[in-house]
């Protein structure tokens, strides 16, 4: 009778140890990220962020900053903490938000991170022709740093551009933004306000 009670009080102490270890999982603390903004241009950003102990992955939201978030990539823990994003616009405030998870999936540590892009090059800014009426070449360089392409009547492309001092970064989407595209870097010469020189061609603007 004795050795069963023995049995029967181990049995209870297991459980009772395996019922604290389940209640501290779920109660498991929910951790500060710290999130770092290490470069910033017109179309891309890039964050690095602190690993969290118990964590072996890490959500990556963000969004046009007042937007809903939305997940973008998950990134394993083994893996360099750090994010490139892509194709953002030019002089756009994003909003970033880090959740580290545990194996169950439970929160383990969540970060947030405002940045802004840099401003497009304003002296581009607006529409550029050459050619006659039949004949032309357009290009549309918005504020976003995005804009359109178009040879005669031929289908209008999608175009992200940025700009330095003389060089001149054109990226061509054959459908859509994070499509397939190809991108040249030229030489670009800013005339006047109503004329500029783009890979030595002259373009007036339409303004």
């Amino acid at each position: 009778m004795k050795q069963v009670n023995y049995y029967l009080i181990a049995c209870l102490t297991l459980m009772n140890v395996m019922t604290s270890c389940s209640d501290d999982d779920d109660d498991a603390k929910v951790v500060a990220i710290t999130i770092e903004n290490t470069e910033t241009t017109e179309h891309t950003n890039i964050i690095s962020f602190d690993k969290v102990a118990g964590a072996i992955m890490y959500d990556v939201d963000y969004a046009e900053k007042g937007n809903e978030l939305k997940n973008i990539v998950t990134i394993d823990a083994d893996k360099k903490l750090a994010y490139t994003f892509k194709e953002l616009k030019s002089a756009c405030d994003y909003s970033v938000k880090i959740t580290a998870k545990n194996i169950k999936g439970t929160n383990v540590g969540e970060g947030t991170l405002d940045f802004k892009t840099k401003d497009a090059l304003a002296g581009i800014l607006g529409e550029w022709k050459y050619g006659n009426d039949t004949n032309t070449i357009t290009y549309k360089f918005t504020k976003d740093g995005f804009g359109t392409y178009q040879v005669a009547d031929h289908d209008q492309k999608i175009i992200m551009w940025s700009a330095t001092n003389n060089k001149l970064t054109i990226k061509t989407y054959a459908k859509k933004i994070g499509g397939m595209s190809s991108t040249e870097v030229v030489d670009y010469e800013i005339l006047n306000k109503s004329l500029i020189k783009i890979a030595g061609t002259t373009y007036f603007s339409t303004k």
